[in-house]
């Protein structure tokens, strides 16, 4: 009676059998046959962070990258980083490579942050198919910012375009942010 094994080789895991080992029992002049040993080695993924400045989700030319986004494989569909799952941070160019990914199909997603709204893809993450030994690519993220606008209404007495002294502030104004689309000065809803 013998235990079959391979010899296990740097960065490869044994996916067949189940304990990557057979037990033989032969006698004389015997053969053991369908002693299959399948193995595997880990995938990466790989992709840029933006700032999409114009939030049209694309990259355009002189949007910088942004370091310091943490990058992950969702290997439980629980749109959360946990214990386990392979991720990665983004370099000051945006540039990052998640490595040590097992094959199978997988959520690719980025650890939300305050203040910054995905743009692409969308929604926020990938379904990538991972396969031993592949590198995915061209994995990119952008985000944006909401802006702000303020300023004062006020009563222009005169009509110069100019808060005087004397010109009183006015409450109680609706003022709207919008894109004039058809240029003619007026919000559609």
């Amino acid at each position: 009676s013998w235990t079959l094994r391979e010899v296990t080789q740097a960065d490869w895991t044994c996916s067949l059998p189940a304990t990557c080992t057979y037990s033989l029992s032969l006698v004389s002049g015997a053969s053991s046959t369908a002693k299959d040993f399948g193995n595997w080695t880990s995938a990466s993924v790989s992709g840029a962070k933006f700032h999409d400045q114009n939030g049209n989700g694309q990259r355009d030319q002189g949007e910088p990258g942004l370091g310091g986004w943490t990058f992950y494989v969702d290997y439980d569909d629980s749109d959360t980083l946990d214990a386990g799952e392979p991720s990665a941070t983004s370099a000051v160019d945006g540039t990052f490579e998640i490595t040590g990914v097992k094959p199978g199909t997988w959520a690719v997603r980025e650890v939300a942050q305050a203040d910054w709204t995905c743009s692409t893809p969308s929604p926020c993450s990938y379904s990538v198919v991972f396969t031993s030994g592949g590198a995915e690519t061209g994995k990119d993220f952008g985000n944006f910012q909401q802006g702000t606008a303020s300023g004062l209404k006020f009563e222009d007495a005169d009509a110069n375009g100019t808060q005087d002294a004397g010109e009183s502030s006015l409450g109680g104004w609706t003022i709207r942010a919008y894109v004039d689309a058809n240029a003619d000065g007026t919000l559609q809803v």
